[in-house]
């Protein structure tokens, strides 16, 4: 399954067997060559807009996820935690913004401030509650635009008779007020 692309959309990560990263070079003969293999599960990796890091959700702790960066392609350079407590479904900001979101065990999306050249780890931050993952689900979540502005899903309420109700908004975005301070 893709999880994503190098900017400069040359190779793809791939989540084999729903536990290990590959990297499939698209323009050489298009087999898998392993990137993150191990007896964890590392999946949804995003390589950083400057193609020289890889973040990742790993349960290596043994406790719960968290979200992993390692320098790309040669993963094995250097490994940096990002969430401390619980971390899933990585996503990088838009290009220069120096961050590096994920949702946090209880609910948070948080930013992690992370400097790529020269490379420099920050604080992280909370943005805002959303929801706390839900337990053996891996996938995109959430994106964000390449204004900063977050695309978030929200599940889908059974009624009582068990039907599903789907609203569907057309011309959604001049609905859109933004918030303050931003």
């Amino acid at each position: 399954m893709p999880n994503g692309v190098t900017p400069d959309g040359s190779k793809l990560i791939v989540l084999d067997r729903f536990n290990d990263l590959f990297l499939l070079d698209l323009a050489r003969s298009g087999q898998l060559q392993p990137l993150l293999h191990s007896g964890f599960d590392e999946r949804l990796g995003e390589v950083s807009p400057d193609g020289r890091w890889i973040a990742y959700e790993s349960d290596e702790s043994g406790k719960q996820f968290e979200v992993i960066l390692r320098s790309f392609p040669n993963v094995s350079e250097r490994r940096e935690v990002i969430s401390v407590g619980g971390g899933r479904y990585p996503r990088w900001g838009p290009k220069g913004s120096n961050e590096l979101y994920y949702v946090r065990a209880d609910g948070a999306l948080m930013a992690a401030s992370i400097r790529l050249s020269p490379f420099e780890l920050g604080s992280s931050k909370k943005l805002f509650d959303w929801r706390k993952p839900r337990p053996n689900v891996s996938g995109l979540e959430y994106d964000v635009a390449p204004d900063g502005r977050f695309l978030v899903s929200e599940l889908a309420e059974t009624i009582a008779d068990r039907q599903t109700a789907v609203s569907v908004i057309l011309n959604w975005r001049p609905t859109l007020q933004p918030s303050a301070g931003q």
